[in-house]
């Protein structure tokens, strides 16, 4: 036996080597072992105050903060630390006592004892704990075996994202009776229960959580739900794995009051600028409208059981830097979206979902029709070229619906095709621009047609000398129309189908720009700054004979114009420098002025009978305050000018803060048309507890829109939501309980 302790040397090492030699200052004997997927030998060392060597038993065994750690060119790292370790050399078991903490990576498993076989990877391990840190997850039971490489069998296990405490219950948990783990794997459970605070909430016999970094298919947390209208609803995501940068989600679900549920997501990821993701739901709905049951009483009834939507958005690069953009929305019924917005089939996930990733939502869940556009397009630093093919899904329109009677179908373009430039001309300060479109005007049934619509320009910049700019603009305007019944259509066009427009147009603009700083004093030698620009312009359209013309679009109806334009912008912001010597500057407001005075207007002649001259338009206002860096008010409004007081006006704020509080304050008025009031608050009440509220009224109408009411109670490691909404249509009550690392996991409900 050969002991060396600290009195001899601070820390004594042991190498184990394949050689089996022994030394003086180190022991070199043992055993050498090939990392996964490498020949090259790696070695196992061994660091503690106390180093015994054992010949007899062929057994080292270190004492006092041991450490034994696998070195050389391991592809994964792997240390064991305990307070006693013995090892023997031709068996390559190992026996750890006291504190034993084995990290793998990110990894961590902490135990009081194990008795480990180093060849096999295998052995037994007693009150035991695997920590998780990709995933935040604690795996914990009295006796866990090791039964591979990287797999685990828990005996009435326990797994949280809540760090475990000895002897204290943990916020929550899901205990099983029998629970397997493969790490970068999946996690089985059988006969689990969710339990909060140790009282049991939901039982499952199988449940299956991920424990991987790399993407597996594998099935993922089921969503549960109840409500009044849908009744008992389970959705249970099944995620596919195509390749590294491919996936498919299946989600088939039922919903108790009406019928299966299916849903899918694919995405994909061809590089950085080109990705896309697609998702379509399918409803075989049992229900059905009625006269005494109408959804939103809206007057559409729906009768059709074969509810879906299919949504899609993706963006693609190609090499020559044509871009490409695709959207994609179809519904089935104008109720679907209203009735579904929750959910991770819902309109308010995917709307998430597609602002994230592509920076653009989706339509307004209330517009009575859906667009699908395809895009492709090329830039040049002074010319663009782009195709577009744009179909409109009008979901109001039902033929043989008596319901529905003042919808038509909806007006498609295929295609669209845009080229527009500008370029230079060598005479000084002189240019030209060219603008030329084509659309193909398409309907199942009715009027469409085929447009073409060319305009070039000439444009000047004006020598105004240094206090003054200006820029002038010429255009002539030639527009070719080709009519074309389609479908059914009850009647011809009235005249020839082969009409044309010309309009020829003119403006100009002259600004300045003036400014100050303002010097605030102060150690940060801060400043305001105040710029003024003031503009006087003029645009001229002449008119045209439109009466014989279709009305496809706002191109097709061009007003005449001849007015003057007056404009006074006012920017202010803040500059100075801070205690560290760097610079900074913010944005304090702006107010923005604007009116028109209609020359045409102006000399008209006064008829018998006629109302009064009103040469000048309603006065612009658009204020900015910006008195804080997290808070924002802006003001719009129009005054006429003829004592017809203020058309329209909109107040408008934004609050948004460090801690996540924020403040929102919509006031809208449209005479005749509209006058609103949007409040939300959400305010941080500790840092567990969360509170939001929000109301819409409708003061024209005197009523409540919708009311909600949702606080937040968020622990370390799990959150439990209580929101209340009520609407015209309904009230709902929903629990929601989200654990960190695996998610919603239960939601609870009632309408």
């Amino acid at each position: 036996m050969q002991v060396l302790t600290a009195a001899q040397k601070p820390k004594w090492r042991a190498v184990f080597l394949l050689a089996g030699l022994v030394g003086l200052t180190s022991l070199l004997v043992g055993v050498c072992q090939a990392g996964e997927g490498d020949s090259r030998p790696f070695y196992w060392e061994m660091e503690a105050d106390r180093i015994t060597h054992f010949f007899d038993r062929h057994e080292v065994e270190g004492e006092g903060e041991v450490l034994l750690h696998r070195a050389g060119p391991v592809l994964m790292p792997m240390e064991i630390r305990a307070d006693r370790i013995g090892y023997g050399l031709d068996s390559g078991l190992i026996n750890a006592v006291g504190g034993l903490k084995m990290r793998m990576g990110q990894d961590l498993i902490t135990a009081a004892e194990a008795h480990l076989d180093l060849g096999a990877r295998t052995g037994l391990l007693r009150d035991t704990t695997i920590f998780l840190a990709d995933h935040n997850l604690h795996f914990t039971a009295a006796t866990v075996e090791k039964t591979g490489p990287s797999s685990y069998r828990f005996h009435e296990g326990w797994v949280t994202s809540c760090e475990v405490r000895p002897g204290q219950p943990t916020p929550w948990g899901i205990q099983a009776r029998d629970m397997r783990l493969t790490l970068d794997e999946y996690a089985v459970l059988r006969d689990a229960t969710l339990r909060i605070r140790d009282l049991p909430v939901f039982y499952t016999p199988y449940l299956v959580l991920p424990a991987k970094v790399r993407r597996q298919t594998g099935l993922l947390f089921p969503e549960i739900a109840s409500s009044q209208r849908d009744g008992f609803s389970l959705a249970l995501p099944l995620f596919i794995n195509l390749s590294p940068s491919m996936d498919l989600t299946l989600v088939p679900g039922q919903l108790s009051a009406r019928g299966a549920l299916m849903g899918a997501e694919f995405r994909y990821a061809a590089g950085p600028r080109s990705l896309g993701s697609v998702s379509v739901n399918y409803l075989q709905d049992h229900t059905e409208d009625t006269l005494a049951d109408d959804y939103r009483s809206d007057g559409f009834l729906r009768t059709g059981h074969n509810r879906y939507w299919l949504r899609g958005k993706a963006d693609h690069v190609f090499d020559n830097e044509v871009i490409m953009r695709l959207d994609v929305d179809q519904v089935s019924d104008p109720d679907y979206l209203h009735e579904f917005r929750s959910g991770m089939l819902g309109f308010d996930a995917s709307q998430v979902t597609y602002l994230n990733l592509f920076h653009r939502g989706l339509q307004e869940a209330s517009l009575p029709f859906r667009e699908s556009t395809v895009q492709m397009s090329r830039d040049w630093p002074s010319t663009f070229l782009g195709a577009e093919a744009r179909g409109v899904d009008n979901t109001g329109y039902t033929p043989r619906d008596s319901v529905v009677t003042d919808a038509g179908p909806a007006l498609q373009t295929l295609p669209r095709l845009l080229l527009e430039g500008r370029s230079r001309l060598p005479v000084d300060n002189l240019g030209w621009k060219y603008f030329a479109e084509y659309v193909d005007f398409w309907r199942a049934a009715g009027l469409g047609g085929h447009r073409l619509d060319l305009r070039p320009a000439l444009t000047a910049s004006l020598p105004l000398g240094p206090v003054f700019e200006g820029r002038m603009e010429s255009g002539v305007r030639e527009t070719l129309y080709q009519m074309e019944p389609y479908g059914e259509a009850e009647e011809a066009w009235p005249v020839d189908r082969f009409q044309d427009r010309h309009i020829y147009d003119f403006s100009t603009r002259v600004a300045s720009l003036i400014f100050r700083d303002f010097d605030l004093g102060g150690e940060n030698r801060r400043h305001l700054r105040h710029l003024i620009r003031p503009s006087l312009g003029y645009v001229f359209t002449s008119q045209a004979d439109q009466t014989a013309l279709p009305d496809f679009d706002l191109l097709d109806r061009l007003q005449k114009r001849n007015s003057m334009e007056l404009g006074l912008h006012q920017f202010f912001s803040l500059a100075g420098v801070r205690p560290d010597g760097t610079a900074f500057q913010r944005d304090l407001g702006f107010i923005k002025i604007h009116q028109d005075y209609d020359l045409q207007e102006g000399r008209r002649d006064l008829a018998t009978g006629e109302n009064a001259l009103h040469p000048w338009s309603d006065i612009f206002f658009d204020f900015d305050l910006r008195p804080l860096q997290d808070l924002r008010f802006r003001y719009l409004t129009e005054l006429n000018v003829y004592g017809e007081g203020v058309p329209n006006y909109e107040f408008r704020t934004r609050y948004t803060g460090q801690r996540g509080n924020r403040l929102t304050l919509d006031y809208r008025y449209i005479r005749g048309f509209a006058h609103e009031l949007d409040f939300a608050l959400g305010t941080r009440l500790s840092d567990r507890l969360f509170a939001e509220a929000a109301t819409a009224w409708s003061l024209l109408a005197d009523r409540i829109v919708s009311e909600n009411l949702r606080l937040v109670y968020h622990p370390s490691c799990w959150s439990m939501t209580l929101e209340t909404t009520r609407t015209e249509e309904d009230q709902r009550f929903m629990v929601i309980f989200s654990l960190d690392g695996i998610g919603t996991v239960f939601e609870w409900g009632s309408r």
